[in-house]
């Protein structure tokens, strides 16, 4: 049975939701009646008029096809559709470029340290996915710009490909309005005219990129595939390739949100080189992999695991470096869960969100809020910070906060830990 705090969650996020897909509609509804009164489908208007239509089209809430409908009524089947797919292509940019520029802040990173090797053949062979992700008629045409943004791909093969790839909808789509002038003669001729064209546009792509070039599109879905599930099958394991000496300090390491345990793979490479005993272990959450479970719950297990660790080998000091979310993991274990000894006595946080992050809104603000707590815990004035400041630092515990003014999700100050009591023993 979900908690009160649950419930209030969900309560948030469905209100949220609510409010925005009604602002929406609203806002449609009045503009587009505006525009072309009770019928949007089959009025005059001229060329520049359509290509303002296009747009705005996705800020106020009309689907691709709308726009093919209007060109085909006013200019026929043919240049019907060649303007329709030119000005959908057009009006890429307003869902595409803004989502790229939130993509290169927070999507890229996250895809070159995870999966470098997919993420770098995809870009390079981009142009095929967005001209396979155009063809098909049910993926909406504002849906797929919204993941060539969040995903970064060039501007020229979003442009290029994405209006070669919206031909065979478009004209799926002239077929299907009610303009019976417009049609094409049969769904025979119209079945042939789009495989001709699907033809010829893919032997183009093929001319010019290499039939050989570093293998097929099939062969880059199935190197991503045999990445991702190496990624799940190495995070899921300790590594035991050290001999531990319990008489000198473990140090441990804990990654961020939604990172994994690559993220920190050459921190942990460059501390044993310099002699440190280090171990790492998977802090669970999408796919078992992927950092996004609860914090408080986080602090728990980690308190497990380390307790285990000491009593199997014996440790008398353990040190917690700890970027991002993992230094919220680390303080609440050592100032909440009460550790009663001085186990202890080292911890460091590299841009920890300690004043929250406003990026946060981005996850709470849609349906993943609903699933993520850890994204509500990190927010900015967030209940969980304000107990975490609370707390009183004993005096056998340093705490070291490591900040950057170039951070993007922690800026300066704001990664610095502020206890009511204790503050001294913050550097």
């Amino acid at each position: 049975m979900p908690s009160r705090t649950q419930i209030k969650r969900y309560s948030t996020v469905f209100v949220v939701e609510l409010l925005i897909v009604g602002l929406i509609v609203v806002a449609a509804y009045y503009f587009w009646g505006a525009i072309c009164g009770q019928s949007c489908s089959d009025f005059e208007s001229s060329l520049s008029e359509i290509a303002l239509y296009s747009m705005v089209r996705p800020i106020f809430y009309r689907p691709f096809f709308w726009i093919v409908g209007v060109c085909v009524s006013n200019y026929g089947i043919y240049l019907g559709v060649l303007l329709a797919s030119l000005f959908s292509t057009i009006s890429t940019a307003v869902v595409y470029f803004p989502m790229k520029y939130l993509g290169k802040k927070l999507v890229s990173p996250w895809l070159a340290k995870n999966i470098p090797e997919s993420i770098h053949d995809f870009r390079e062979k981009d142009y095929k996915f967005i001209f396979l992700l155009r063809m098909i008629p049910f993926i909406p045409f504002d849906f797929s710009s919204f993941i060539f943004g969040a995903l970064n791909l060039r501007v020229r093969s979003v442009l290029i490909a994405g209006f070669f790839g919206s031909l065979i909808p478009s004209i799926i789509y002239a077929n299907l309005t009610s303009v019976e002038s417009a049609k094409l003669s049969s769904v025979s001729e119209m079945l042939l005219v789009a495989i001709l064209l699907c033809v010829a546009v893919f032997a183009v792509f093929k001319y010019f990129s290499g039939w050989k070039h570093r293998g097929g599109f099939v062969a880059m879905l199935r190197g991503t595939y045999q990445e991702v599930q190496y990624e799940l099958q190495a995070n899921n394991q300790i590594s035991r390739s050290y001999q531990f000496d319990p008489s000198r300090p473990l140090v441990v390491l804990l990654y961020g949100f939604f990172s994994s345990r690559r993220a920190l793979v050459i921190l942990e490479r460059r501390l044993s080189n310099h002699g440190h005993q280090v171990m790492t272990f998977n802090l669970g959450g999408w796919l078992g992999v992927f950092f996004t479970r609860g914090i408080k719950e986080t602090a728990s297990f980690v308190e497990s695991k380390i307790n285990r660790q000491v009593q199997q080998k014996n440790f008398k000091k353990v040190y917690l470096v700890c970027h991002s979310k993992g230094g919220l993991v680390a303080l609440w274990y050592l100032l909440k869960n009460r550790l009663g000894d001085k186990l202890c006595p080292l911890v460091i946080t590299l841009g920890t969100p300690f004043g929250g992050s406003r990026y946060t809104y981005l996850a709470i603000f849609t349906p993943l809020g609903l699933f993520w707590r850890d994204v509500w815990q990190m927010a900015p004035n967030s209940s969980f910070l304000k107990l975490l400041s609370q707390s009183k630092v004993p005096e056998w515990l340093n705490i070291h906060c490591f900040i950057s003014d170039a951070d993007k999700v922690s800026r300066g100050k704001k990664g610095i830990f502020r206890p009511q009591d204790g503050a001294d023993q913050v550097h």
